[in-house]
């Protein structure tokens, strides 16, 4: 009996490939789910909060079968309750036997779980488990559906690249909706292309069911009808042009065969839109209840979101935005937060992936690679400009964009591996040439992900120029780096003990703090008595970097900016954090530099005393100094303090005017004895002479510029009062 050689050859060589595509598709699972797994109980974002209660909500809902109770938010976030549910069944089954309808996602929820003997961010890191399964499970669904349209090794390294994106990465960990949906959008989206060219029925229900699942997410999953409906059009017409050409085209559209093609393929849409909306009714409980109430609800307030945008100013490209205050920055804002966010190697497979389209090179000679790519550009193109005309704008809801251009990156990287591949200055190592250019890349790829963990939403492209030239054009932090704040202070030996205040206490912070504390967010129209008790009545006060961004609220901030905090938290080189110690400011009456004064200014305020901690500079430091003030009566007015440094012959050499508390609480708010701490900087020229100087200081009417008359003792000290020597040296 004959062997026929070339047979046994190729079913080796096909054994061989399929082992390497076996391991490679391993590698695949691991880079996606590994990143994304990791260290889930690290820290909190400001919105997990919400969803971990709404999810609580929910779990109570189903089990007590009150499905009305099951529409929490009008996004809907169905899909990211169920994922929060599965948490809960995981960590704490119990719950739903003891359970509130309704508990909600600020000050209470704590208190809720610590009743039922749970800890907040287990079950957080529960529910964002199930969120990462979900999303890994639908990528590497995805990915064969990429591999049918382009082939294994194009798609594999497209799906390495978006694996390994630190953006991606960092969305998808949280118990949020954007991960998951720009899943569920590639899945459908790329099921729905592959129809389009097999026309298998299978394809088409579940590219339909990820849409269901896409639109039980976020409503701006609604993208994919138009999507799939501009796929199909085009299908159409090339079709017909291919057919007929267009002069005939032209002339058949009144033809019955005109019109049964165009049902031929309109009905696969109608039979995908209803597949979708079955799935979304199937597992939404609350549209069992009132349907009609509950998707009116939901396009009223996508409307709004759409239409009014942000409550509060966000920080962009250097400027801080009002609401309705987009400029030209309404239309560069995704495009400019795309380029921070993604890396150098997609960048460069873009680039690659576009001048090998456009000579039609390597792959991009076959028309299934041509359409692959068209066809995602278009969802990247058509997505970004559907986001960008909603007044409401953060970068993480560009996030669908991010599978589609980083599967084009990855077909520009595959191109040029092939190309360098095939050079000749690598012919000795022409067998495993592209392998190791192709893991070059990707090692590439890694490395920010490395260096970011666990805080990858701490990535800023280098090529923009890091995370440190970010602050000056991206709005910085999602909660990342409270907890480190919070730790920091539970390392204080009465940690238990303490009370902090800080933007974003509940979540963030709490979950992480051993002591108690409370959160500043959302309390601008607080009466001034309590903003003073929130800001002095308190041991610390932790400063988030987008406060100081947004400059928010203002006042502190300006009060603030005299002090030098105890801590502040780095991340990446992003400061991300300040913590200055509040109890040191009330009582700085006893420090020893203290000097105790008895000045009255007028029959208005009295100047109890000052704190001069240093009396020794040099030129270009910054001289800080502390009074502490008591109101007579109510002041009639806005007083200013200046401090002023003259030199051995009386001349004025540096001076300062701030209002007590730079502005944080002006003189004519302060009542009958209200005592005021007041901190300030003076700073000194940079060419100041080495010398023995004299500080003075003093109050005078901000509206007439008139200084107050200072007694001490019954004795006329005239405007102002001196407050002794400071010496300066050489620097």
């Amino acid at each position: 009996m004959s062997v026929n050689t070339n047979e046994v050859l190729e079913s080796t060589n096909r054994r061989f490939w399929q082992r390497r595509e076996f391991w490679a598709f391993l590698l695949l699972v691991l880079a996606t789910w590994v990143p994304r797994v990791l260290s889930l109980d690290h820290f909190a974002t400001t919105d997990e909060r919400l969803w971990l209660t709404r999810s609580a909500n929910f779990y109570c809902a189903l089990s007590k079968q009150k499905f009305a109770n099951t529409f929490q938010r009008e996004h809907p976030g169905v899909m990211v309750m169920w994922a929060g549910t599965l948490g809960y069944l995981w960590e704490a089954p119990e719950y739903k036997d003891d359970c509130l309808d309704k508990i909600t996602g600020r000050e209470d929820h704590e208190e809720v779980f610590e009743e039922h003997g749970l800890e907040s961010i287990d079950l957080l890191a529960a529910c964002r488990f199930f969120g990462v399964l979900g999303i890994t499970l639908a990528l590497l669904a995805a990915f064969p559906y990429a591999r049918r349209l382009i082939g294994f090794w194009p798609a594999w390294v497209g799906f390495m690249i978006l694996a390994l994106d630190p953006y991606h990465i960092a969305i998808s960990r949280f118990l949020h909706l954007d991960g998951l949906l720009s899943a569920f959008m590639l899945l459908s989206a790329l099921a729905f292309m592959v129809y389009l060219r097999e026309c298998r029925f299978r394809d088409l229900a579940i590219s339909a069911v990820a849409g269901g699942f896409a639109w039980l997410t976020k409503s701006p999953a609604l993208f994919l009808i138009l999507f799939a409906g501009l796929l199909t059009l085009l299908r159409l017409l090339e079709t017909l042009v291919r057919d007929q050409g267009w002069r005939e085209l032209l002339a058949s559209v009144k033809t019955r065969k005109f019109w049964a093609l165009c049902w031929k393929s309109a009905w696969p849409l109608m039979v995908w839109a209803g597949i979708a909306a079955v799935v979304f009714f199937a597992l939404f409980p609350a549209l069992w209840v009132d349907t009609g109430a509950v998707l009116s609800r939901m396009f009223l307030k996508t409307n709004e979101y759409a239409s009014v945008g942000h409550g509060r100013p966000i920080f962009f490209d250097g400027q801080i935005i009002e609401l309705g205050d987009l400029g030209l920055e309404f239309y560069y804002f995704y495009p400019l937060t795309f380029l921070w966010r993604t890396t150098p190697m997609v960048l460069l497979g873009l680039l690659i992936a576009v001048v090998a389209f456009v000579l039609k090179s390597s792959i991009f000679n076959d028309r299934r690679v041509q359409r692959f790519g068209v066809a995602l550009s278009l969802f990247a193109l058509f997505f970004t400009i559907a986001m960008t005309l909603g007044m409401k704008k953060f970068d993480r809801y560009l996030l669908p964009v991010y599978p589609m251009v980083d599967l084009l990156a990855g077909l520009g990287l595959f191109v040029a591996a092939q190309w360098l591949s095939a050079q000749r200055w690598l012919e000795r190592t022409r067998k495993y040439g592209m392998a190791l250019l192709l893991g070059a890349a990707l090692v590439v790829q890694t490395m920010p992900v490395v260096d970011t963990y666990p805080y990858y939403l701490t990535y800023y492209n280098p090529l923009m120029g890091g995370s440190p030239k970010a602050l000056d054009v991206m709005q910085i932090g999602w909660g990342e780096g409270l907890d480190e704040a919070a730790r920091y202070l539970n390392a204080k030996p009465n940690a238990e003990d303490l009370w902090v205040n800080t933007w974003y206490y509940y979540g963030c912070f709490s979950y992480f703090f051993e002591g108690q504390g409370e959160s500043m967010s959302g309390k601008y129209t607080w009466p001034q008595d309590q903003i003073d008790r929130w800001f002095f009545d308190t041991d610390y006060v932790v400063v988030y970097v987008h406060q100081w961004q947004r400059r928010t609220p203002e006042l502190m901030l300006k009060y603030l900016a005299t002090q030098v905090p105890e801590h502040s938290v780095w991340i990446d080189g992003i400061e991300y954090a300040r913590i200055y110690k509040m109890s040191s400011y009330l009582d700085f009456y006893d420090a020893p530099t203290y000097r105790t004064l008895d000045v009255s200014l007028g029959d208005q305020i009295r100047l109890e005393g000052y704190n001069l901690a240093q009396r020794q500079f040099a030129p270009g430091d910054e001289l800080r100094i502390a009074f502490s003030w008591e109101a007579l009566r109510k002041p009639d007015e806005r007083y200013k303090v200046f401090v002023h440094l003259l030199d051995a012959s009386g001349k004025l050499v540096a001076q300062s005017d701030f209002e007590p508390l730079s502005g944080y609480r002006p003189t004519d708010a302060w009542e009958l004895g209200d005592r005021t701490p007041d901190h300030h900087l003076l700073s000194l020229p940079p060419d100041l002479p080495p010398g023995t100087y004299t500080l003075w200081a003093g109050m005078y009417s901000g509206a007439s510029g008139e200084r107050l008359a200072m007694t001490q003792e019954g004795k006329v000290l005239g405007d102002s009062f001196e407050l002794g020597d400071v010496e300066i040296g050489v620097k």
